[in-house]
């Protein structure tokens, strides 16, 4: 339920972040963060972490960003994931967000 809970919390955030409510989204990406960070699934972790990224780019704060997107690839490499799966996309689409 705990993965459930940390999943739910990134979406809102990253529904936030596109409406412009960019504390809120940071406030629920946060907690997201800290319940993911505390189960074993790595894959909703690396999700979470590449929304966190996209709101840092739309805070304008790219070098933290670039430290997100380093984090999720670092754990994404260790899990394996490949480009053409849902993590992978988004781990490419965080990149490209960062080279606009």
């Amino acid at each position: 339920m705990r993965v459930i809970e940390g999943s739910v919390l990134g979406v809102l955030g990253a529904v936030d972040a596109r409406e412009g409510r960019l504390q809120q989204a940071r406030d629920l990406l946060e907690r997201g963060e800290a319940v993911l960070r505390g189960t074993s699934n790595h894959v909703e972790l690396v999700s979470l972490l590449c929304r966190r990224g996209v709101l840092e780019v739309c805070e304008k704060r790219p070098q933290q960003a670039r430290k997100t997107l380093e984090e999720a690839r670092g754990i994404a490499a260790r899990l394996g994931v490949s480009s053409d799966t849902t993590i992978g996309r988004m781990v490419a689409e965080l990149e490209e967000e960062l080279r606009v």
